[in-house]
């Protein structure tokens, strides 16, 4: 049974001048550009989501809109879920 496609819509968006670059110089090693895109598209999208109060759609949206707010408390100084504390000390030391 062949495996079933994650990334079935397609655009095609222009960019700013020297968007790629900026991408380019933020990029994890093992990660590529179009991966960041689609990254910050959901982020954004995500983020609009909750300013309207619409739920997160899949289990995986919800841990990450978990850790999202985590993440938003961290920087904040204010109280985390010790089940995020990890994951954000990781994602720090990864910077």
């Amino acid at each position: 049974m062949a495996k079933k496609k994650k990334f079935t819509e397609a655009m095609v968006v222009r960019f700013e001048e020297g968007t790629f670059e900026r991408f380019a110089a933020v990029l994890k090693p093992t990660e590529d550009r179009a991966e960041a895109i689609r990254n910050a598209a959901l982020t954004e999208l995500r983020r609009r989501e909750r300013k309207l109060g619409i739920p997160p759609k899949t289990f995986t949206e919800f841990r990450e809109h978990d850790l999202d707010h985590a993440r938003e408390e961290a920087a904040k100084g204010g109280v985390v879920p010790d089940e995020w504390v990890e994951v954000i000390r990781a994602e720090e030391d990864d910077k």
